[in-house]
């Protein structure tokens, strides 16, 4: 009985880390990985800085006033946002 309520009952495991493939230990490798694949803003104030490091009104506004922007970048601030 012990072995059974051992086996199936809920873990406090730490959440998996996306960039690791799920690995549930955090390597520091992973942020570098991550900046090299963030998107970053091509252009105005915070050109060339990551989305991660754009304050959220900046982006918020970005979206509403610019029509100019492509998709892959729209999707990414659209992404940001949501997190």
């Amino acid at each position: 009985d012990w072995d059974r309520e051992y086996l199936t009952s809920p873990r406090d495991y730490p959440a998996p880390c996306p960039w690791c493939s799920g690995r549930l230990h955090h390597s520091p490798q992973c942020d570098e990985l991550r900046a090299g694949w963030e998107v970053s803003i091509p252009f105005g104030k915070w050109k060339g800085k990551p989305l991660s490091q754009v304050p959220s009104d900046y982006l918020e506004w970005l979206l509403g006033n610019t029509d100019s922007i492509d998709a892959e970048l729209r999707d990414a601030i659209l992404r940001r946002l949501s997190a």
